[in-house]
């Protein structure tokens, strides 16, 4: 794994008026790739986030559609 480096990116939820930790337990992220150091920090947290409300989507679609697949070959 030393020719795949990657960065460990640690995200914490904290409150702007109390300045206060929203969560208890931190978000962890790896970023690899080779242009890794040219993404800023403050744009990979919304994009991870972006993903994760998309994710339960195709997972809904995913298991819709293996669903009805099943159904209609009984």
């Amino acid at each position: 794994m030393k020719d795949k480096p990657l960065d460990v990116v640690r995200i914490s939820v904290i409150d702007a008026q109390s300045k206060k930790r929203i969560s208890n337990r931190p978000t962890f992220l790896f970023v690899t790739g080779q242009q890794k150091t040219q993404i800023p920090l403050n744009i990979i947290a919304p994009e991870y986030r972006e993903r994760y409300v998309l994710e339960p989507t195709y997972r809904f679609s995913e298991t819709t559609f293996i669903t009805r697949q099943v159904s209609n070959t009984r």
